[in-house]
């Protein structure tokens, strides 16, 4: 008897990535002779808290089945928008994984993600609704000419975003305009802010491809799972 797949992993791959102005999509550049996402894929591989794992990927794509060919996972379809693609992730898994109790979406154009990080946000969802990788400002913020912001008020929210997937699911509306898939959900749920992944880069702008490929060629992501390590003994 197979056992229940209660953790999915959501790869979501739907992207075009026009401010790039690359000749294919972001999530395909290669970085060190792979594809951007080959890493992400390696992550959710590596990662021992997940059952199974979807690509959500361009239609066209999905036509053409190359990500499940080439990686050997399975696909859904994307939609319109961002949050239609999104949606149509989360009915995938809802057919597909009844049994999902947890689920984990990240950019298939962040390729510093690791296994670790994976385990320890799906083990926080024990005891929370909702987790994000919140990252603290830094900067200075500004609004208009001259208006004083507090950035403590703020932090950045970047996937990977995870959920307890039964009320996300009920929360959802793929027709709203909103980014950070937490706002979905009732501000007084139980969530919390992951703060252990502090560079997490978005393929977004050429440069990023630049740095993105230097930092994986001089091992950025061992470096930084090793002063995780250090901090947690």
């Amino acid at each position: 008897m197979e056992r229940p797949v209660r953790n999915v992993g959501v790869i979501l791959a739907g992207g075009v990535g026009a401010r790039l102005g690359a000749d294919k999509k972001k999530q395909y550049l290669e970085l060190n002779g792979r594809e951007c996402i080959a890493y992400v894929i390696d992550a959710y591989a590596e990662a021992k808290k997940l059952d199974a794992t979807v690509v959500v990927v361009n239609r066209d794509e999905y036509e053409t089945g190359y990500i499940a060919r080439k990686y050997g996972l399975p696909c859904a379809p994307g939609g319109q928008t961002r949050n239609e693609s999104i949606y149509n992730g989360l009915l995938f898994v809802k057919e597909h994984y009844p049994d999902c109790e947890k689920i984990i979406l990240h950019d298939s154009a962040r390729p510093f993600i690791r296994g670790d990080i994976i385990d320890d946000i799906m083990d926080l969802l024990d005891d929370h609704v909702c987790v994000v990788n919140g990252l603290p400002i830094t900067d200075g913020i500004g609004m208009g000419m001259n208006t004083e912001v507090k950035r403590e008020d703020y932090y950045i929210s970047q996937t990977p975003e995870a959920f307890q997937f039964a009320p996300f699911f009920a929360a959802f509306d793929p027709e709203k305009p909103i980014v950070a898939l937490s706002h979905h959900l009732p501000p007084d749920i139980p969530m919390a802010h992951y703060g252990k992944f502090p560079y997490n880069l978005k393929l977004t702008f050429k440069e990023d491809v630049f740095v993105a490929e230097t930092l994986l060629k001089a091992g950025f992501k061992e470096y930084m799972a090793q002063l995780k390590r250090e901090k947690e003994d």
